[in-house]
């Protein structure tokens, strides 16, 4: 008897246990809810270079402040939340742990479409501001007058997506923020009859210049099915007329490097032996986006001018160039 007594004792304490862990004091639908985010790898791809992931820099990690869009299951109604330091109207920012936690519970989010976009500027903000419904935010953009470096530069405007069912588990967790724009790197070995002693103004190359042609102006928070152009080239000079191109520069020659720039190397009789230039960009749908290098030659007396002036070299871009892809090139001349 004794036996089945304490059998019965056992299960009451276990059915006990049971109940109170089905029944905590809050119901689970009402818990808060939280969304974890990262900003995603560059996809690092180009002609001498097999496709891999490169994180980037700090500075271009780095976010300064996030907009936050849950649209309900049919793309409107969007609960907003701008957020510019670790408390804000509605919830709680955690940069260490790349988490927001909202005031929101699980019960009044249900199933959400949520984006998530970071740096945005005034202009970006009025703009999201507006926005009713998920198709919106294809319309949402910033426009840069000169869309290269040092004009496209950190913090970049990021962006990010997911649906989620708050119901099943109150944390969204990953949402990867994708740089609104891409990144190209021209690394530029030079053959002898290229390799000459250059004058030197303020660090710059008097002789070698270079100009971007068609570049687009506009960057989107949610890139348009099909992206339209606004174009702009660095110059209006065409080859061979190069007075208003940029002369090549030495800011990558410092210590340390920014991100983006122009350098050069010198070998020890003072001739110039690459050339290098890394500059920020905007996505494009369409082909033609062009560096042109203008490089001078040297003089080797055997030729009258102006067969021994600067010589073109234009490097076609990738047809259609897609947000945060980092496109290298090794090439020689």
């Amino acid at each position: 008897m004794k036996k089945y007594l304490l059998y019965a004792s056992l299960l009451t304490s276990v059915l006990l246990f049971s109940c109170s862990k089905n029944n905590p004091n809050e119901p689970v639908e009402d818990r808060s809810i939280e969304i974890s985010i990262r900003v995603d790898d560059f996809t690092k791809t180009g002609e001498a270079v097999r496709y891999e992931r490169n994180q980037g820099s700090a500075a271009e990690r780095l976010i300064t402040n996030l907009y936050l869009l849950l649209f309900d299951q049919s793309g409107a109604n969007p609960a907003k939340y701008y957020i510019t330091g670790n408390t804000f109207t509605g919830g709680t920012w955690l940069p260490d742990d790349m988490k927001v936690k909202l005031d929101m519970t699980q019960s009044e989010a249900g199933e959400r479409k949520v984006y998530v976009v970071a740096n945005v500027d005034n202009a970006v903000k009025t703009a999201l501001d507006a926005v009713a419904n998920e198709s919106d935010l294809q319309t949402v953009k910033r426009t840069t007058a000169m869309p290269w470096s040092t004009d496209i530069a950190s913090p970049f405007l990021m962006s990010g997506n997911k649906t989620h069912d708050f119901l099943a588990n109150r944390l969204l967790d990953n949402v990867p923020l994708v740089r609104a724009i891409a990144k190209v790197e021209l690394n530029i070995s030079l053959s002898e009859k290229f390799q000459i002693v250059p004058i030197i103004v303020n660090g710059s190359l008097s002789e070698f210049k270079f100009r971007y042609v068609n570049f687009d102006k506009e960057t989107y928070v949610v890139k348009p099915t099909t992206k339209p152009d606004n174009l702009i080239s660095s110059a209006n000079g065409v080859w061979p007329q190069i007075t208003d191109w940029t002369v090549w520069g030495a800011s990558l020659n410092t210590s340390p490097a920014p991100d983006a720039g122009t350098g050069y190397t010198l070998d020890a009789n003072g001739k110039v032996t690459a050339l290098r230039i890394v500059t920020y960009l905007n996505e494009r749908d369409s082909k033609g986006a062009t560096v042109e290098v203008a490089l001078p030659r040297v003089d080797d007396g055997t030729l009258p001018p102006p067969e021994f002036g600067p010589e073109l070299y234009r490097l076609p871009l990738p047809d259609k160039i897609l947000r945060n892809h980092w496109y290298k090139y090794e090439v020689e001349i």
